[in-house]
């Protein structure tokens, strides 16, 4: 099972059981966040929880995908999502989570002229590609817009990243 929220959370990050319940309470808004634990690894942290309630993880999933992972934080982690996880659902019900929706993309494909270049050597100058990304925030009327710019090779990467993503997605449909 792939998490992206487990890969992510920051390196060397340490969570005992205690501070496991604590952010569970924290992000039900039932306290505040304790100044002994970072706001990184408590937004890791609740990242992993979400990504559990977005995928419909059950806390023995969740625990599954941990263990696989970074099996140290198994337990704190995972018994504060098994003991809670009716309210998490309430509470991401209650808010209407959603990621954001890409309302539209557009893209270009531009050549830069080399500085200091004339004649048929200014016109082979460098490529790159912009992609512009209208997305709408959950809850919002108004779009926000993200611009990538990237040359051949990045514009490569990005292209065979969402192509195992665009296979990964076909199969789990199948």
């Amino acid at each position: 099972r792939m998490s992206w929220a487990i890969d992510r959370l920051p390196e060397g990050t340490t969570v005992s059981l205690d501070d496991g319940n604590h952010l569970m309470a924290v992000l039900l808004g039932e306290t505040s966040l304790s100044p002994s634990i970072s706001r990184n690894i408590a937004v890791g942290v609740w990242n992993v929880w979400r990504e559990g309630m977005e995928n419909g993880w059950t806390d023995s999933e969740l625990g599954e995908t941990i263990k696989e992972k970074r099996g140290e934080l198994l337990y704190a982690l995972s018994i504060p999502y098994k003991n809670r996880l009716t309210d998490l659902r309430k509470h991401f019900a209650s808010i209407r989570y959603a990621d954001p929706t890409v309302v539209d993309s557009e893209w270009i494909v531009t050549r830069e002229k080399e500085s200091g270049s004339s004649g048929v050597a200014g016109r082979n100058g460098r490529a790159s590609c912009e992609f512009n990304l209208k997305l709408i925030q959950a809850g919002k009327v108004e779009t926000e817009e993200l611009k990538l710019r990237m040359n051949k090779e990045e514009l490569q990467d990005l292209y065979w990243t969402l192509k195992q993503a665009q296979n990964v997605m076909s199969k789990i449909a199948k």
